[in-house]
């Protein structure tokens, strides 16, 4: 009787430790221009143009509560964020970035890649993006 609970303890961790992982994923909602993470809060966000010129990094606060960053008025939008980086406040226009959200780091790492219009005004170029070659 006691091999059997172990027994089924032991095929049972795995499960539980699998389920409780969240990822990384993110996505762009175009209408409202932030950025959400699917599963849990932004605490480690970088979004950068492909030659570096532009760039944001971006971690959660301490009292961080939320799964959307703000892409308009960063730094007024997002309270509870700390910008370790910041080219400005908004992207900028006509411009391609990557966004990658790595706060959990126990999971891979998610890119997006978002084009912005004359007005700065974001849109994805692809959801299934590979980083750019640093």
């Amino acid at each position: 009787m006691k091999i059997s609970n172990l027994y089924s303890a032991i095929l049972l961790l795995p499960v539980l430790f699998l389920g409780s992982c969240y990822g990384n994923e993110i996505d762009l909602d175009a209408e409202k221009q932030f950025v959400e993470r699917k599963n849990g809060n932004i605490l480690d966000l970088h979004i950068k143009n492909e030659d570096g010129s532009s760039c944001f990094s971006i971690m959660g606060g301490k009292h961080c509560k939320t799964n959307r960053f703000y892409l308009k008025n960063m730094h007024k939008s997002n309270p509870d964020h700390i910008f370790l980086k910041a080219d400005g406040d908004s992207l900028r226009p006509n411009t391609e970035y990557e966004v990658s959200s790595c706060s959990n780091g126990d999971a891979a790492t998610c890119f997006i890649h978002i084009t912005t219009d004359e007005l700065g005004n974001a849109s994805v170029v692809n959801r299934d993006a590979w980083a750019w070659d640093d």
